[in-house]
């Protein structure tokens, strides 16, 4: 069987991922290393770094995923410095920056990158939506990060984090701008059909 290790502290990134793969001839791990966080113009040049990064200290295939929220009236702020701001001004600092702003529209994107001795691929998608005007967390204990608290996907009005999978994913569909997950998970089924001829 053909193992990955998905480089994550995010427990709930890692069985999502793991709930996907099954049936495909994968072992899928964790592992939490310390990586530096790069401050780079967007999300996959941050993505790449952390695979290149996670590749030289473990020396065996791996898997990152780094997300970020970009918001068009901040003038695609956060991007790639999502985790920064997160942790120095929190969900109430991004809100108060938009306060005064008639346009919400923001976009959820991430990117997963893979790397091994051979090659790095990155594969990204993007989710339309908007940012409500207060947070709202119903006690999801499965969320990615504390951005889900804020973010509407299309043009719901409640909270990512306050929205179970089912409804997510019977949403996304029509919100969605690639399909990061299914590029992905193609990609991994065909680099184990070539390991295993």
């Amino acid at each position: 069987m053909n193992k990955i290790t998905f480089v994550t502290s995010n427990k709930n990134k890692f069985l999502t991922l793991k709930n996907k793969l099954r049936g495909v001839d994968i072992c899928l791990e964790r592992a939490d290393i310390d990586l530096v966080e790069p401050q780079l113009p967007t999300i996959k040049q941050v993505a790449e770094s952390k695979a290149k990064q996670s590749l030289s200290i473990l020396k065996k295939p791996v898997l990152v995923n780094d997300s970020g929220l970009t918001i068009p009236s901040l003038n695609d702020f956060p991007g790639p410095y999502t985790k920064y701001i997160s942790e120095k001004i929190g969900n109430q600092g991004i809100l108060d920056l938009l306060k005064d702003k008639s346009d919400r529209t923001a976009y959820l994107e991430q990117v997963f990158c893979y790397a091994d001795s051979n090659q790095i691929i990155c594969f990204s998608d993007k989710v339309r939506g908007h940012i409500l005007t207060a947070e709202t967390n119903l006690g999801n204990t499965k969320k990615w990060g504390e951005i889900w608290n804020i973010f509407a996907p299309g043009a719901s009005n409640i909270s990512r984090s306050c929205m179970s999978d089912e409804e997510y994913f019977n949403l996304r569909p029509a919100i969605q701008i690639g399909s990061a997950w299914d590029e992905l998970i193609s990609f991994l089924i065909k680099i184990t059909d070539k390991q295993n001829v």
